[in-house]
């Protein structure tokens, strides 16, 4: 029921719109979200379209003042459970084998591709600033959204975040480059804006962030202690979580653990010693 539409002019333009139909005669009107993005003078244009039938055809056509229209289009996912082939890969680049992937992909026709991160590899260093700046080229991302254009105007292709889309100086973990780039669903963890979930058919999907730590926990197995005390218990402590969720997610892992050791209890520890087996989750 929703498609996001998103393209680049290399500067910035007049009246940016995209116009969309689903027989011959062009309809809706919609404006645009236009962003720009550190050291490039590209500018990113949005159109996150909402309300869409199923299962359907629909062309778009994209322009600005004084420009040339790109008409392409776009079918939306199935309302009842069917068969379908979608890709997923990630560590792409941008380069001749990148492209050639790229062509496979067109060539297989799947209902969508999921990229699962390290996207073009702007920033080598993965946002560790390690090598200076020379280990960063955000026009990059230009040549990657050219190369994966002949798949990507009509297939949705959803990305997510690799370590080398953490950018060193744009935003607390380097996403903003990203974020400028891309229109996601916005239905992710709060305060974690490149994770979300998507369904096509039946089938639900995940986009998660591997590089943001949510919390910690060590489960902490001290034989001493238990030998000395003739109890079986299993202790956590560095023990941190930014939600309530998490936190309980953390706890249940040191449980599973616990079961797993004989343990009959789980306790919290309020120090630590070095003889102690530590588990870190």
């Amino acid at each position: 029921r929703r498609m996001a539409v998103s393209w680049s002019t290399p500067s910035s333009v007049k009246r940016p719109r995209l116009e969309l139909a689903r027989g011959r005669e062009w309809g809706e009107v919609h404006q645009t979200d236009s962003r720009a993005s550190k050291d490039v003078g590209t500018v990113y244009h949005h159109v996150d379209l909402t309300g869409l039938q199923p299962d359907t055809e629909y062309r778009y056509r994209i322009t600005h003042g004084g420009g040339t229209p790109y008409v392409g289009s776009f079918r939306t996912a199935p309302a009842k459970p069917r068969p379908f082939r979608f890709t997923t890969f990630g560590d792409m680049g941008v380069n001749a084998a990148a492209a050639a992937h790229v062509a496979l992909i067109r060539a297989q026709k799947p209902e969508f591709a999921f990229v699962v991160g390290d996207l073009c590899y702007a920033d080598s260093s993965g946002g560790t600033g390690i090598g200076g700046p020379q280990t960063q080229d955000l026009a990059l991302w230009d040549r990657w959204l050219d190369q994966i254009g002949p798949s990507a105007a009509s297939v949705p292709w959803m990305p997510t975040v690799g370590n080398h889309e953490m950018e060193t100086g744009l935003g607390e973990l380097g996403y903003a480059g990203f974020l400028d780039r891309f229109e996601l669903p916005g239905n992710g963890v709060h305060g974690a804006p490149t994770t979300y979930s998507f369904v096509h058919g039946n089938v639900g999907f995940l986009a998660l962030d591997g590089n943001r730590v949510v919390g910690r926990i060590a489960a902490i197995d001290d034989r001493l202690h238990n030998d000395v005390h003739h109890e079986s218990v299993t202790w956590f402590g560095f023990f941190e979580a930014v939600s309530p969720a998490v936190a309980a997610a953390l706890l249940r892992a040191v449980e599973a653990h616990a079961r797993a050791q004989g343990s009959t209890a789980v306790r919290d520890r309020k120090s630590t010693r070095l003889n102690s087996s530590h588990g870190y989750i």
